[in-house]
């Protein structure tokens, strides 16, 4: 078992987290305000908080999963990598993956992807090590000790930032590439191509730079066959099709912008007081795109810039529908296909798994947002 992290410790050590993945990258904005106001935001909403677990087997979770009826949570400090939650209940159900490089061993497990139309199945990509391994987490497959015999290693020369599966069987994911947004993956690990195309921000700065500045995370719809990119230091989500083409940047109600000035040919952007988060998570389900925001600056909440309270909703086009206001504060945030519920990770006083039930904000079976809650935004 895992002995809790006092907060502050917790705090430097997210902090360091999210320094050292982005390879010491970070994007310079001019100190304003300590965290950018939603108060000219269109339908902000407040959803009740249901707490789901607190366990003492959480030491630093990072990111969550809606895999079936579980919750699946990376834990970047206790013994076990992976923890499986019920996503009802909240009830602990089992903790897997050990420290180290052998099958079923992580060094650096940065994100997760639910396989297709599985209740069970989802890959792990650990980015210390390159690779991607499949779990099933029906008791069948940890009874016969399977974890680890599956997996994929990825050959690329370049920093690789996130992974899914596409509806094709193909990897793709974002990088620091020289050429094109996304990378494809065989399924032998090969990378066999590189599509789409790099935000410009200075179009004079190496691509791989470019790509820095748009670091960010990636998610999945249901079906796999878009795909949508939130960057970190910057309110850009970007929505691409598994072949890297631009379906279109989101339509975001709050403007986070780089300074393309501050760039390091050498080191990128070294984050110092005045950077400013965007987008620090983002979730998706068949008709809706989840984005967990920050616009918070490090001078106005110190180690904790990359927390965020509010999730800025979207559709698959790019349309804004409202941003939901959460009670605390949230690391990492995931959401089950229906949308019926947002499952967030927390920290404070400690680390905990929560829901927020969507229940009576969607309605019908076209993408609408009812009554009193989210109504999607139009032109005045």
């Amino acid at each position: 078992m895992t002995a809790r992290l006092s907060p502050a410790r917790r705090h430097a050590m997210i902090a360091l987290l999210g320094v050292i993945s982005v390879t010491g990258y970070a994007a310079a904005h001019a100190p304003s305000e300590a965290e950018l106001s939603h108060a000219a935001v269109a339908n902000v909403v407040d959803i009740e908080r249901q707490e789901l677990n607190s366990s003492e087997r959480l030491g630093i979770p990072t990111k969550i999963a809606a895999v079936g009826d579980h919750l699946v949570v990376i834990d970047a400090a206790s013994d076990a990598v992976l923890h499986v939650i019920n996503r009802m209940s909240g009830e602990w159900m089992r903790s897997f993956g050990g420290r180290g490089e052998g099958p079923g061993e992580f060094t650096g497990a940065w994100s997760l992807d639910p396989v297709a139309g599985s209740t069970s199945e989802l890959w792990v990509f650990d980015a210390g090590l390159r690779r991607i391994s499949y779990v099933d987490l029906s008791d069948a497959f940890f009874e016969e000790g399977r974890l680890g015999e599956r997996s994929v290693n990825l050959i690329s020369s370049a920093t690789i930032t996130g992974i899914i599966r596409t509806d094709r069987g193909r990897f793709v994911g974002p990088g620091f590439f020289e050429a094109g947004r996304l990378a494809v993956f065989d399924e032998s690990g090969s990378q066999v191509a590189t599509v789409g195309s790099i935000p410009a921000a200075n179009i004079e700065m190496p691509a791989a730079l470019r790509q820095r500045m748009h670091f960010g995370t990636v998610t999945a719809h249901p079906e796999h066959r878009l795909v949508a990119l939130a960057s970190r230091y910057a309110s850009r989500i970007e929505i691409l099709r598994a072949d890297g083409s631009l379906v279109g940047l989101a339509d975001v109600p709050l403007e986070v912008t780089l300074d393309a000035g501050s760039v390091d040919p050498r080191r990128g952007v070294v984050p110092d007081e005045s950077t400013r988060y965007g987008y620090i998570d983002i979730a998706a389900s068949r008709d809706f795109v989840f984005a967990l925001f920050s616009g918070r600056t490090a001078e106005g909440y110190p180690d904790r810039n990359n927390f965020a309270r509010y999730v800025h909703v979207f559709d698959w086009d790019g349309e804004f529908y409202g941003a939901i206001r959460l009670e605390v504060d949230a690391v990492a945030l995931t959401v089950d296909e229906s949308s019926s519920a947002i499952y967030v990770v927390e920290h404070d006083p400690l680390p905990t798994i929560a829901a927020y039930s969507l229940a009576g904000f969607f309605g019908g079976p076209a993408p609408l947002l009812a009554g009193q809650g989210l109504k999607k935004r139009t032109a005045a």
